[in-house]
C-alpha cells in the first residue's frame, strides 16, 4: 500500500489539508452568518431612523402650519382689541358730554 514514506507523507498532507478546507468552511459559514445577522440589524436600526425621521417631519409641518394659524390668531385678537378700545373710548366719550 505505501511503498516508501513519501507516500505517507503525502496522504497526511491531504488529509490535514482536507481538515483545514473543512474549518476554513466552517469558519466562512459562521462570518457569514454574523455578517448576516449585523446586515438585519443595520436595516431594523435604518427602519427606525426612518421612522422617527418621519415622526419628526410631520411634527415640523404641524409646528409651520400651526404658527401661521397663530399669527392670524394674533392678529385677529388685536383687532378685537381695537375695535373694543375704540368702542369703550366711544362710550366715554358720550358719556362725558
Amino acid at each position: 500500500m505505501f511503498e516508501t514514506s513519501k507516500d505517507v507523507l503525502h496522504l497526511v498532507s491531504a488529509g490535514a489539508i482536507a481538515i483545514f478546507a473543512f474549518f476554513l468552511c466552517w469558519i466562512m459559514y459562521y462570518f457569514i452568518s454574523i455578517l448576516k445577522t449585523a446586515k438585519n440589524t443595520v436595516n431594523d436600526i435604518q427602519e427606525k431612523i426612518n421612522g422617527i425621521d418621519e415622526i419628526l417631519k410631520s411634527v415640523k409641518e404641524k409646528v409651520v402650519n400651526s404658527s401661521n394659524y397663530l399669527a392670524l390668531l394674533t392678529k385677529s385678537i388685536m383687532s378685537l382689541i381695537d375695535f373694543f378700545k375704540e368702542r369703550n373710548d366711544k362710550k366715554s366719550s358720550k358719556l362725558k358730554k
